[in-house]
């Protein structure tokens, strides 16, 4: 794991591996969703609805929190 962030709504963790994964987890520490991402969730947006990842490759990604990948930056 090589960074972690909360939720805006304090209900879930996400965290981002050197695997090109990001994983959100529940506070009971169970798995709920894997992203194939960059590897550090980098920001949500103020109303939770969206989260920014970023890696190694120089590059961004948008996504919803149900896992969509909306925009490559």
């Amino acid at each position: 794991v090589l960074t972690v962030a909360f939720a805006p709504d304090g209900q879930s963790i996400f965290t981002g591996s050197g695997e090109h994964t990001v994983t959100r987890w529940d506070l009971q520490g169970n798995p709920i969703q894997a992203l194939e991402a960059p590897t550090r969730p980098l920001a949500f947006s103020p109303d939770g609805q969206f989260m920014l990842t970023a890696g190694q490759e120089n590059n961004a990604v948008l996504w919803d929190l149900q896992g969509n990948r909306l925009q490559e930056f």
